[in-house]
């Protein structure tokens, strides 16, 4: 071993015996050594380098050397003047003296050598060292370390002009490396001394390490003494003080992207090529010497100690590394020049609010435009543009217009002082994409065939009708396309909307509630001299959670809230005024506090309705899936089908808010003696009576019913109450119709369930509203044509097979039906109640009985003997003395249960198992559970009894068979329970009762051969509404009392469709031809909105003609007088006089009514014929069932 090595072991293995204290200083002493030691070996290996520049220059340059911190004689820098000296005389420039400053430039030579700007750049340098008395490197230590701080706390304006200072002159030291950097080469005419030129690049390399040190201390190192200054520093590199908004990212240098990065190492390339295609071969080689040199150098004065490398390696001495080597990247940074990036402040998420301000601003300008296009369309001769806008100096644009089959380049002109081209583009029937310079259009005819197609068919998504176009076109898709699309298509609806706002406001018609108030002419038109009835509307509610929304939202954090933060694009429109909507404020008004409960308490008895749907359980509709944001709509419908509410279920189930909240609406716009179809109407109506709304409910006489579709799956005693068929003023009408309404509304359900929230309401509320329009209005009159049909085929068959029902049934004279109904309502109600038979004997025996059990398991439990010799058995000691405590005190608690029945019943000797009282209450007390047994079966099947009766009736639709069907199943499985329940009660009787089969049961009850009554407290086998006859009779007899009442409505509502035909053409083109004269592209649309509904006139008049040939029709076709007269309504202008368009005359069937085709006469004989052979099977169910019953 070597003795270095032998010193640095004894070393080591005495600073393990040492007290670590000593360790750590030895340590800190050994690390102050190591860099001092290193400080003055990087002084020594900067002095041999200068002294080896020095010694390769010329003498004349030698005898007065200049280092590079700058010796100065008689103001001039001796090692420039020499350099200068050495050089020819033509060529050696005017020294300027270091008192003129920084921007004092010498004048280069005129063969700009590298001697020429290593010398300007020399003496450039010596006073911008020395400038505003900063000084060398230790200067800029010492004042970023002391007096920058003092500057601090001065001020905001002292710190200010410091850091400018500091600013301005790195500003100066950067133009000085790139000169250096741009030197080049000595050219050979100016100096063929390779010796000298050597020493030039030498200086110059030298001189360039120098500022750069300086320069990037000044701009990296402050951040180590003063983070404050430094990051102020850095905000007045950009030009002074920063406006705009703080970044994380103050102070740090430049970070090029990775095409940054590429266009920089291209640029270095590109003047690296070009400075080498300017040196001759000589220079190259010399080049290469100087490389070749440089890299000797580097790796012989490598600064690596490696004495302490163990100490380092097994961690007792830390290795000492600055920045992390990252001084590289902050050199480069500082010498790479820093291009101004504008700073995009926008985010992604409101990306869609900016664009849709941006169409806000211009929304007026481009409905002009899309209106007067679509006045140039639909007429011939188009409006001559005025001389003064021909005068006005305009911009070419040119845009892309994507049609359904072709895709064109168009160029517009539009004014100069326009904000953006848009609305000359719409005019030309393209909807652009963007608010300000959009690439890409789409046509008027393109969106408006989506729009109609989508309508007819909602399953057509955009992505499929981008898809299309791609393909006829012979294009390839693109994804981008379809958010285009989608953009412009959101345009055209909003400008639809607006140009749909401007004739409402032309019609007087712009009133929010208008729609509500007069969407169905049958229901809401009304006309003087109408028939009484008792329910003025009829319209039916229902919730459907088909149409919800997922929510976009952000992983939730570990341990925080379940559901992470929103992270939606930011969306704030609103669907055009007038809509059909309930705001979510108006639906959380209705709201019940928690822990409420607005129930009957007769609700939560056994066999209620409450157990058999969701919508009535508080627990069920109070919660939802977390992932949804809409769970679905709660929407109404009159009975014609015409949408009349919509509001929005907010994570949660169909509560009663959402029918408190439409009912509130409704009772507003439309008043008293409103009845209103629910599937939950019997639970609702309590609902509504206990809430706030409740008194104005009562006082307008507003009526909750359950609509025939869900009616049959409520128990029998709730359908006795609220069935549409036994409510007096309802007529026929099932108040079905929310069902239809979301059979066709469900089809919008995939589309919307990924959609924003505007996005998915503009979706819902298009459909419907064009529902209403091109559907529901068509369908009106076919509709009371088929309800008139209907009642009068009741009236002219029913009253004959009411006949032989009564024959049958042996009743003579006035019907007993009413009657029945009441008594059927009160055997039901006391099959609910438990009979009046227990009393507090038989508690007292029950009581008793579980007494005596006591005692004897007390008995039991004492007899068991302990183990006390064997401790392995300690366990089932503890066992039994738990239970003997047990026993003891459920003994004690019979106890005192007998006495105190014993002192309320004045008993004095206690009952034995002997006792002739005991035997005689076991008796009762055994009859009682068989007969509350028997009384829960009973009320179960007799309820099966009646609903398979309605189910088995011909004509009934599959679905809702089947949904009647789900909730028999429901009732079975309860019959099956309560069977058990009474063979177990029926065994306890002496003698015993005969065992019952479950499926026997639910057989027989089909069957209608239910022989179980027998053996009942009443027997109902034989009482005449029990029997299937009875209930046949029944339900004729009501529909009987129903069908003159909606004889009654059919009546008041022709009359108001005449009227309402009428008065609507009438008033749409008195008001057409009145703006006309000075708005004819208004008049227009007026005349757009008057064909959409009035093209089915003809079609109304022809069905109402048809009403009017059917066999007992006793109303009237005659035009009546309106009685809302209001702004905007149709009877708000009469004409003065009779006018030749406008007929007051009846309709008849030769009244001026197109002639139908031969084909449509077809079509309607075939739906004759099919009305006909569903009466037949009808007629053949009721004799079956009669004969059945014999």
């Amino acid at each position: 071993m070597s003795d270095p090595e032998a010193k640095l072991h004894t070393r080591k293995k005495q600073s393990k015996s040492l007290d670590p204290r000593v360790q750590e200083e030895r340590r800190a002493k050994d690390r102050v050594r190591k860099a001092k030691s290193r400080e003055i070996e990087r002084e020594q290996r900067r002095r041999r380098s200068v002294a080896e520049m020095l010694q390769a220059l010329p003498e004349s340059l030698v005898d007065d050397p200049c280092t590079p911190e700058g010796d100065y004689k008689g103001g001039v820098c001796q090692a420039c003047q020499g350099l200068g000296l050495k050089l020819s005389s033509q060529q050696v420039p005017k020294i300027n003296s270091p008192t003129q400053g920084p921007e004092a430039d010498a004048p280069s030579s005129a063969s700009d050598s590298l001697a020429d700007k290593l010398r300007n750049v020399r003496q450039k340098y010596h006073t911008w060292s020395y400038a505003d008395d900063w000084g060398s490197e230790q200067r800029w230590r010492k004042a970023f370390h002391d007096e920058l701080r003092q500057v601090e706390e001065l001020g905001t304006e002292e710190t200010h002009a410091v850091l400018t200072t500091l600013r301005n002159h790195c500003a100066e030291g950067r133009q000085m490396i790139r000169k250096l950097k741009d030197a080049g080469s000595m050219p050979a005419n100016v100096c063929s001394d390779a010796e000298l030129v050597r020493d030039l690049v030498l200086q110059t390399m030298d001189l360039y390490a120098l500022i750069l040190s300086e320069t990037t201390f000044i701009e990296l190192g402050g951040r180590k003494s003063s983070i404050k200054a430094f990051g102020e520093f850095a905000r007045l590199q950009q030009n002074g003080p920063s406006t705009g908004r703080p970044t994380k990212t103050a102070g740090k240098p430049l970070v090029l992207s990775p095409a940054g990065i590429v266009k920089h190492k291209q640029n270095a390339a590109h003047r690296h090529a070009s400075r080498r295609q300017a040196m001759s071969r000589d220079e190259l080689n010399q080049l290469a010497q100087q490389a070749a040199s440089s890299a000797a150098n580097l790796s012989m004065d490598a600064d690596v100690e490696m004495d302490d490398y163990n100490d380092i390696i097994h961690g007792h001495q830390p290795i000492e590394i600055s920045h992390a080597g990252g001084e590289i990247g902050a050199i480069a940074a500082a010498v790479i020049p820093r291009k101004m990036r504008r700073v995009d402040w926008r985010k992604r998420r409101d990306r869609n609010e900016k664009r849709q301000q941006g169409f806000n601003l211009q929304i007026e300008a481009l409905t002009d435009a899309y209106t007067l296009f679509i006045y140039h369309r639909d007429h011939t001769k188009s409006l001559q543009p005025s001389q003064a806008h021909t005068d006005d100096p305009t911009i070419l644009y040119h845009i892309t217009a994507q049609d359904t089959l072709s895709a064109d380049d168009v160029t517009i002109a539009y004014p100069a002082t326009a904000i953006s081209p848009c609305p000359a583009i719409v005019a030309k029937g393209i909807i652009p994409t963007a608010p300000q310079t959009p690439t890409l259009g789409f046509t008027v005819e393109n969106l408006e065939l989506y729009r109609v197609a989508h309508f007819r068919c909602p399953q057509l998504s955009i992505q499929a009708w981008v898809r299309t176009m791609a393909d006829l076109q012979g294009g390839v898709y693109a994804r981008h396309r379809s958010k285009l699309f989608s953009i412009a298509y959101d345009l055209y609806l909003a400008i639809r909307a607006n140009a749909q706002a401007r004739v409402n406001s032309a019609l007087g018609r712009s009133d929010p509630n208008w729609n509500i108030k007069n969407v169905c002419p049958p229901c809401m038109y009304r006309v003087e001299g109408e028939q009484n009835m008792k329910f003025s509307m009829l319209w039916a509610e229902d919730g459907n959670d088909s149409l919800k929304r997922f929510e976009r939202r952000a992983l939730p954090e570990e341990g925080g809230p379940l559901l992470g933060p929103l992270i939606e694009s930011i969306d704030t429109r609103v669907i055009f005024p007038g809509n059909m909507y309930i705001s979510r404020t108006e639906v959380d008004k209705w709201a019940m506090p928690p822990g409420t409960r607005n129930r009957d308490p007769e609700e939560d008895d056994d066999g209620t309705c409450r157990e058999r749907w969701k919508n009535m359980k508080p627990e069920a509709t109070a919660r939802s899936w977390g992932c949804f944001g809409e769970t679905g709509i709660f929407a109404s419908f009159c009975r014609h089908g015409f949408n009349l509410t919509i509001a929005d279920m907010y994570r949660s189930g169909e509560q009663s808010k959402y029918g408190l909240a439409t009912a509130a609406r409704m009772l507003e716009q439309h008043g008293a003696n409103q009845g209103a179809g629910l599937d939950i109407g019997c639970s609702h109506s309590k609902t509504l009576a206990n809430s706030m709304l409740g008194p104005r409910a009562k006082e307008l006489n507003h009526t909750v019913l359950v609509d025939a579709f869900h009616g049959h799956a409520h128990n029998r005693l709730c359908q006795l109450n609220n069935l549409t068929t036994y409510v007096d003023g309802l007529g026929l009408e099932a108040l079905g119709v929310c069902e239809q309404a979301f059979s066709k509304s469900n089809m919008h359900a995939g589309s919307t369930r990924s959609m924003g929230r505007f996005r998915r309401r503009q979706a819902i509320a298009a459909h419907f509203r064009d529902t209403d329009n091109f559907e529901n209005y068509m369908s009106m009159t076919t509709y009371i044509h088929t309800m008139y049909k209907k009642a009068l085929d009741i009236l002219k068959h029913y009253p004959a097979a009411l006949e032989i029902s009564k024959a049958a049934l042996g009743i003579a004279g006035e019907s007993p039906f009413e009657s029945w109904l009441a008594e059927e309502k009160e055997y039901l109600r006391g099959l609910k109640k438990e009979p009046p038979q227990e009393t507090l004997t038989m508690e007292y025996h029950q009581r008793l009985t579980h007494l005596w059990h006591c005692e004897e398991i007390l008995r039991a439990i004492r007899s068991v003997q302990f183990h006390t010799t064997d401790p392995t058995t300690r366990d089932n000691t503890h066992a039994i003395e738990a239970r003997r405590r047990h026993a003891i005190e459920n003994h004690a608690a019979a106890i005192s249960h007998v006495q105190s029945l014993e002192l309320r019943l004045g008993i004095q000797t206690r009952w034995t198992a002997a006792s002739l009282e005991y035997q005689e209450t076991g008796r009762m007390v055994a009859m009682r559970s068989y007969q509350r047994a028997l009384d829960t079966l009973e009320g179960l099947v007799v309820a099966r009894l009646f609903e398979l009766g309605g189910m088995n009736r011909a004509g009934m639709g599959y679905k809702r068979r089947r949904h009647m069907g789900e909730a028999l199943s429901t009732r079975s499985a309860a019959v099956r329970t309560a069977v058990e329940r009474y063979n177990a009660a029926a065994l306890v009787l002496d003698p015993p009762r005969p065992m019952l089969n479950a499926q026997e049961v639910i057989k027989y009850a089909f069957l209608s051969d239910f022989d179980l009554l027998r053996d009942t407290r009443q027997d109902i086998r034989k009482r005449p509404w029990a029997t299937p006859t009875g209930r046949k009779a029944i339900d004729q007899y009501f529909k009987l009392l129903r069908a003159p009442e909606e004889i009654t409505r059919c009546n008041n509502e022709i009359r108001r469709i005449v009227t309402h035909l009428r008065d609507e053409e009438a008033y749409l083109k008195y008001h057409e031809e009145r703006i006309r004269l000075s708005d004819p592209i208004l008049a227009h649309q007026i005349a757009i909105h008057r064909l959409v509904r009035g093209r089915f006139n003809n079609h109304h008049r022809r069905r109402l003609a048809a009403i009017g040939r059917l066999e007992g029709f006793s109303g009237s076709l005659e035009p009546g007088i309106a009685l809302d007269t209001g702004l905007g309504s149709p009877a708000s202008w009469r004409p003065p006089a009779p006018s030749t368009t406008v007929s007051d005359t009846p309709i008849t069937i030769d009244n001026a009514i197109p002639a139908l085709t031969a084909e449509e006469l077809e079509l309607e004989r075939e739906a004759e014929d099919d009305e006909e052979e569903v009466e037949e099977q009808e007629d053949e169910a009721d004799l079956l069932n009669i004969l059945a019953d014999k």
